[in-house]
């Protein structure tokens, strides 16, 4: 067998117990699944688990990574140069659509079930990337007193979308991304102009 055909091979037997972690995540606790069920789910040996894997935990570590990686990656920006009010919007919509595609992995995660740091590695990447796109609003450095205030509203913001998006996982009301993501993304741009203006 050729390295080609053994890449592909392990690519696919990983997607197959990623797969499985994630019907399986969706029905139990993480602390009720088993490496057996796993395995068994995705069709492999208990053995082959352990190629890629150590635990179910690390295993629980790389689909929440990559889930998180995916959502992030939708309202990041290149450079400055890129951003604008607009397509903020636009991506947090993307975001907040990819969330609602994939609504009952991320209730599970989000709202009981999951290995219990999602939300604090979602805190984290958010705080990173709405401090980025923040600076993106004015091309000049910030003092240490704006600096301070755009802090204060970046995890004010965090606290705020995360408990967003557990209501909306938790109640299906119908909420489209676009009506999730105007009410937000307004309030969000609005007061970084504000930061930036000293209007804070």
């Amino acid at each position: 067998m050729t390295g080609k055909q053994e890449d592909r091979r392990a690519r696919k037997t990983r997607a197959a117990l990623e797969n499985a972690y994630l019907e399986l995540i969706q029905k139990k606790d993480i602390s009720k699944i088993t490496i057996h069920d796993v395995a068994e789910m995705a069709d492999v040996a208990r053995g082959t688990f352990y190629i890629h894997f150590c635990d179910i935990y690390e295993l629980a570590d790389y689909v929440e990574s990559k889930l998180l990686n995916n959502l992030t990656q939708s309202i990041e920006f290149s450079s400055a140069d890129d951003f604008s009010e607009a397509l903020f919007m636009r991506k947090l919509e993307t975001a907040i659509n990819y969330m609602i595609e994939n609504k009952n992995v991320f209730k599970r995660f989000m709202c009981g079930g999951g290995s219990g740091s999602f939300i604090e590695k979602l805190r984290h990447l958010l705080e990173e990337n709405l401090f980025r796109n923040a600076m993106h609003t004015n091309g000049s450095a910030l003092n240490d007193e704006k600096l301070y205030n755009l802090n204060i509203i970046i995890n004010y913001y965090i606290s705020g979308i995360i408990g967003a998006a557990q209501f909306c996982l938790e109640n299906d009301r119908g909420y489209s991304a676009a009506q999730i993501a105007n009410t937000l993304g307004y309030r969000i741009m609005s007061d970084y102009v504000s930061i930036m203006r000293d209007e804070l």
